[in-house]
């Protein structure tokens, strides 16, 4: 289903090979629109003066699968990320939007925006060479909430991202995947959590923080993906680090039985968080 795309990386500075320590402890930071019936939103989060982004999320608040969450976007300099979200012909209700951006000095670990344009239901992103994926995201820029994200999922080596869509094809250039990749830590993992099946909307899951024997100076989530199985009209409406970046949630909803109506299958929806620092 995948289609050649174009890669696009955005270089904050030059990258080492050799892993890294943290040099401070990461933050999350968040920033919502009004919750309104509003047909479009879209909200930024900026980072603190002295860092920039590595990690991003965005999350669709009462949307009752009747609102599509159609962009999660680091900016090129990573200085903010901004959450992009349609609501469905016939949707009615009040809803808002939330995004996320974990941020930290750039230091020696010298992050880099990765992007990835394509035409297919598919799209992967990767990371350049000797750096490892911090965080994700995506956009439809041509959006109008036919096209929605069911799959946006860190590979276990976190070595890039892969993004897939559901509803009608995005089109030529329709899809764009990022990836914030930056110097290794000492160690990094992808862990996930995978919520109950059946037909319920909404439904989420978390993915927690790998475990650790002996020591632990430091183990950071950064990134959450997700992925939506079981149903053909379920569609990924929240992708968040966690408060205290101690792990990852996403979320997922039924396309509103009152636009489709359809009554829905049997589904879950896995969370991937991505964890990096140094444990042992």
């Amino acid at each position: 289903m995948g289609l050649t795309h174009l890669m696009i990386i955005t270089a904050l500075a030059a990258g080492g090979a050799a892993p890294l320590d943290a040099p401070a402890t990461p933050g999350r930071y968040a920033a919502a629109t009004a919750v309104s019936v509003a047909t479009a939103k879209s909200v930024r989060v900026d980072c603190p003066a002295g860092t920039v982004v590595f990690g991003s999320g965005g999350r669709v608040v009462d949307g009752f699968g009747g609102v599509v969450l159609t962009g999660i976007m680091p900016d090129p300099a990573l200085r903010s990320v901004t959450a992009y979200a349609v609501a469905r012909p016939g949707h009615k209700g009040p809803w808002g939007l939330v995004a996320y951006a974990v941020c930290l000095p750039e230091s020696g670990l010298a992050p880099v925006r990765v992007a990835a344009i394509g035409a297919g239901y598919t799209v992967t992103a990767s990371c350049p060479t000797a750096t490892v994926l911090y965080g994700n995201g995506f956009l439809l820029p041509n959006a109008d909430a036919a096209t929605y994200a069911d799959e946006v999922v860190p590979d276990a080596g976190l070595t890039g991202v892969t993004v897939h869509t559901a509803g009608t094809p995005p089109g030529i250039g329709g899809l764009v995947v990022y990836g914030v990749c930056a110097g290794r830590m000492d160690r990094y993992e992808r862990t996930h959590g995978v919520s109950g099946a059946g037909p319920g909307s909404p439904k989420e899951a978390y993915a927690p923080l790998p475990d650790y024997i002996l020591f632990d100076h430091g183990r950071w989530t950064f990134g959450a993906g997700g992925l939506v199985e079981g149903s053909a009209t379920a569609f990924l409406d929240g992708l968040d680090p966690a408060t205290d970046v101690a792990g990852a949630w996403a979320s997922a909803s039924r396309l509103e039985t009152t636009v489709v109506g359809l009554t829905g299958d049997d589904y879950t929806v896995t969370t991937y968080a991505a964890t990096i620092g140094s444990w042992y």
